[in-house]
């Protein structure tokens, strides 16, 4: 169904016609995105629940059988009396829980080398799981920039806590010369380029979490597309 439709020059929906409620907008552009329709009260609402195709990134789908499931899944919370879309934020599903899919992607859909794929799970074992600062156990949706900030600024202050340790240890070992003078001049910056390689890996996961279809936008894309640098 959503790969025959082709675009007019007007926005429009395609309904699906196993699952009720569930539709499929196609922009002008040629974007596509999944829609539920649903009531509640006296209200009807129109939602984004996951793209089906878009430009920049057209091999992160959410196919039509995913798409079903997801409204199922609205359709049994309404069936309980409930908004969905509350509902399910409220319940979501934690970081950990997406992150094996998440890596699956990345290596299986987009292929990425394999140190890459090690660096993506680095950053995990050393500081997305972090017991103080780690958002692994998080809600996916209730992800803040705060919380990614405050996980930004741990990795930069231990990485700068760390270099202090081995300038010190260098002049109380009577090492002196070049290399020491470079440690010193790098005091004020180390632990910067750990951070925002972190902060790299995390928007990847969350730019896969919206164009699977799992979030409505991401917590690490600033009004200029990027996550600020520590």
């Amino acid at each position: 169904m959503a790969n025959s439709v082709s675009p007019s020059n007007t926005s429009r929906v395609i309904w699906d016609i196993q699952m009720v409620g569930l539709g499929l907008r196609v922009y002008p552009s040629g974007r596509k995105s999944w829609v539920f329709r649903y009531r509640l009260g006296r209200r009807q609402r129109l939602v984004s629940v996951g793209v089906f195709k878009t430009a920049p990134c057209a091999d992160i789908r959410m196919p039509l059988n995913k798409a079903r499931e997801v409204g199922r899944r609205w359709r049994m919370v309404l069936d309980e009396g409930k908004d969905p879309r509350v509902e399910l934020q409220r319940r979501g599903d934690s970081i950990e829980e997406h992150w094996t899919a998440f890596i699956d992607h990345k290596e299986t859909r987009e292929q990425l080398s394999a140190s890459t794929i090690r660096g993506y799970q680095s950053h995990w074992r050393a500081h997305i799981t972090h017991k103080k600062y780690g958002i692994s156990t998080m809600p996916a949706r209730s992800v803040t920039r705060r919380d990614l900030i405050r996980l930004q600024r741990s990795v930069a202050d231990r990485g700068r806590a760390a270099a202090a340790e081995r300038y010190n240890a260098a002049l109380e070992a009577g090492k002196e010369g070049a290399s020491v003078d470079k440690m010193e001049r790098s005091l004020s910056t180390a632990g910067n380029g750990a951070a925002n390689s972190l902060m790299r890996t995390v928007s990847s996961l969350f730019g896969w979490l919206v164009y699977s279809g799992e979030l409505d936008h991401s917590p690490c894309v600033s009004r200029d597309g990027s996550f600020d640098p520590a």
